[in-house]
């Protein structure tokens, strides 16, 4: 028996919507870095499924670009 090693990504909050996933990160910081949303990455890997835009939400004051398909988003506009 092979033995696989244990997948630590972590995903806050995940909308699916048809075929389509977009992940969601919940931090305190308000200067959010690419850093805290590699584990999106693991989605690429689901089968059946796309990456929609994801999300930051978290202390900033504007919602600004993390990357070209993430955004921070600031959790007073929720």
């Amino acid at each position: 028996m092979k033995t696989l090693p244990i997948d630590k990504n972590e995903i806050d909050l995940l909308i699916e919507d048809g075929e389509v996933l977009y992940p969601v990160e919940i931090k305190t910081a308000s200067d959010p870095k690419k850093s805290m949303v590699s584990a999106f990455r693991c989605l690429d890997t689901i089968p059946g499924k796309k990456t929609g835009e994801g999300a930051v939400l978290c202390l900033a004051k504007e919602r600004l670009p993390l990357t070209d398909n993430i955004w921070i988003f600031p959790v007073n506009l929720v």
